[in-house]
């Protein structure tokens, strides 16, 4: 096969923005260019765009104060065919050294921030350099502030015509040690002598070549994975206790890495006479594994769990507007009786060893477990394999997500019983609806991106309450019942109660004001639900309200087929309509070899359209068609006389 390398064709200015209603509208990747003040951004982009005038230079740093937009159009030959790509380069305000005020300094990180925590279609970005000087703190602290947002990055030594050959190599196997660089992540370049332009051109191209369209619905399972990753400790010791709880600690310790001995050293000693009877795993037999396996097990099960009910009583003290204070209830534990008072009943209580509580002070960690948590905490937040994932969850994920006249989200919309509507108090502030999501998320997305600490803290604390609260659309039920589970025989008193969204969801009335909500109406909308387990077994059809609502989850996980029947659904929406697929339980790969078995699956219309969906009909298509009108505006424009025809000798001479 004869292919030539991608190269820039054209290039045009398109747009200066400082807030996203100033961004282009239309769905073209993008790949932005950071730096230092006067570090050579401009330069290089009219180097690449081969346009002299494209951006400005100035000697004077900080000339750029807007996000700038070039439409850079990229051309490669493959045999016979043609293949043209339009991308954006997007030309970011310097850091550094720019003479202006600190007030200016303050906006441009502000609507920074922004750009490269919201984009949908940034796919590279390119941090540039000076090769000239080692790497300064600002070009560190830039680099790692890009990395935690999981951009893919590439690093641009620039003006390496400054310097001879060796100093070229030596400076950048610095640079290279520094950001722990592979070889294909970064490039020296030189916009006076363009010697490595095609080089730069061609990387960029590839990275846009490894993009896939998907996107991700955030779950309560994915929120406190999330808020472990941040550091957050009721959500790190959740995530741990689950893992014990179901047999899979294997996916902390293998996985991520994660060192669990401080706790089973710790679990071992507090609890060296307990036999933590109570703690066993679930959907697992103790013949499994040997005894001494078995009783740390259980005993790291306890610890954990214990110093999950004490950090969670910590959380709801310390914001009460969390409007969680009955699920406290080590201070209802009577120590000498061995009951609980809840709700107003005393109960007995299975175990009684408690001896990390103090009963006078019953949510303090002692400093055994503090010193554990201490390091788990360590842990988590430098484990880069859990903190890329958690990138990938950040950027392409969110609490729900309007698309094609589809609704999708995990859990429940928080109503009321009469259907209207519930308002959640977040942080002294009522939301409900639309309004509740979008500020969850903000408060999430600001656990890891935001400049203020106390605001970054409350991110941190609302990714365990969206996990476990009554309010909280990602979970919507009375109590998260883990402490009655484990300590009461009772179990009337392990049942969660759920929001009233789940006994409204078959009304279509429901369903429109929900759907209105978002901003959809028409005859062709839908709700797509997840985490919403459709007990098929018992014949319930996971389509209602006449097709608006469709639940998508059959009980993938292993727990809840029992209850469905099933092993979870799969659906497909095409130009035809919709398909819904549920899936037959699938448990070995090592069976299904040994007995030649399939996957079945049975499916189902849920919507079959007259006439085919085009793409003119899809939002992107919609995006399509008003860039298409700006273009027939453009033309007429040109057309008429309002817009000069571009001098040619303003271009660079090549």
């Amino acid at each position: 096969m004869t292919t030539t390398q991608w190269d820039i064709i054209g290039a045009d200015y398109v747009a200066s923005a400082v807030k996203a209603t100033q961004y282009p509208q239309d769905t073209i990747d993008e790949v932005a260019f950071i730096g230092r003040s006067n570090v050579g951004k401009s330069s290089l982009l009219n180097s690449l765009a081969r346009r002299k005038g494209l951006a400005r230079v100035s000697s004077s740093p900080g000339k750029t104060q807007t996000i700038n937009f070039y439409s850079f159009q990229a051309k490669r030959q493959v045999e016979e065919e043609v293949q043209r790509h339009t991308l954006y380069a997007v030309d970011l305000p310097g850091y550094g050294f720019a003479r202006t005020s600190k007030g200016n300094k303050n906006e441009w990180s502000a609507f920074i921030c922004k750009y490269m925590e919201n984009s949908q279609f940034l796919k590279l970005v390119c941090v540039l350099m000076d090769i000239r000087h080692a790497p300064m703190e600002s070009d560190i602290d830039c680099y790692q502030w890009l990395l935690n947002l999981g951009l893919p990055l590439m690093v641009i030594l620039t003006k390496a015509d400054k310097l001879s050959k060796n100093a070229v190599a030596s400076q950048k196997a610095l640079y290279q040690k520094t950001f722990g660089l592979r070889d294909d992540q970064i490039i020296t370049y030189s916009s006076s002598s363009h010697v490595t332009r095609k080089d730069l051109i061609n990387r960029i191209m590839d990275q846009l070549e490894q993009y896939h369209s998907f996107d991700i619905q955030w779950g309560n399972h994915d929120m406190v994975w999330m808020g472990a990753a941040a550091g957050q400790l009721a959500c790190i010791a959740s995530v741990i206790r689950t893992s014990i709880r179901y047999g899979n600690l294997d996916l902390i310790e293998d996985g991520y890495g994660i060192n669990m001995v401080p706790l089973a050293t710790f679990a071992m000693d507090a609890y060296r006479d307990d036999p933590c009877r109570q703690f066993v795993l679930k959907d697992s037999t103790d013949e499994e594994r040997s005894k001494k396996e078995t009783l740390m097990n259980r005993k790291m099960h306890k610890a954990i769990a214990i110093i999950k009910f004490k950090l969670e009583g910590q959380l709801i003290h310390k914001w009460p507007e969390y409007g969680m204070e009955n699920r406290c209830l080590l201070h209802r534990i009577n120590y000498e009786n061995k009951t609980v008072e809840i709700d107003g009943k005393t109960y007995d209580m299975l175990d009684t060893s408690f001896p990390t509580i103090d009963p006078e002070h019953p949510y303090d960690l002692t400093p055994e477990e503090q010193e554990v948590m201490n390091r788990l905490r360590t842990s988590f937040i430098h484990c880069e394999k859990l903190q890329r994932h958690v990138r990938l969850l950040l950027k392409r994920g969110s609490m729900y997500k309007v698309y094609n006249g589809n609704l999708l989200y995990h859990g429940c919309v928080p109503l009321n019983p009469d259907g209207t509507f519930k308002k959640v108090n977040v942080y002294g502030r009522e939301y409900s609806g639309k309004a509740l999501y979008d500020v969850l998320e903000s408060y999430v997305r600001k656990a890891f991106f935001s400049l203020d600490e106390k605001e970054r803290e409350k991110g941190r604390d609302i990714m365990w309450y969206i996990w476990t609260a009554p309010d909280s659309p990602l979970y919507g039920r009375s109590k998260m019942a883990t402490f009655e589970r484990y300590f009461l025989a009772d179990k009337s008193m392990h049942h969660e109660s759920k929001n009233a969204y789940y006994h409204l969801f078959d009304k279509e009335e429901t369903a429109d004001n929900i759907l209105k909500e978002f901003g959809l109406t028409g005859d062709f909308v839908h709700i797509i639900n997840g985490h919403v387990p459709v007990e098929r077994i018992a014949g319930e059809n996971p389509v209602k309200c006449n097709g608006k609502l469709i639940l998508i989850d059959g009980g993938f996980s292993k727990t809840y087929r029992r209850k469905t029947g099933i092993a979870g659904y799969t659906l497909t929406y095409n130009s035809y309509g919709l398909t819904l697929s549920a899936h037959e339980p699938f448990d070995w790969s090592n069976e299904a070899v040994r007995d030649e078995l399939d996957i079945v699956s049975h499916q189902e219309a849920v919507e079959y359209r007259d006439k085919r969906i085009l793409v003119g009909d899809t939002d992107v298509g919609k995006r399509m068609m008003i860039r298409i009108e700006e273009l027939k505006k453009l033309i007429q424009a040109y057309q008429d006389g309002e817009i000069a025809e571009r001098d040619a000798s303003s271009a660079y001479k090549w």
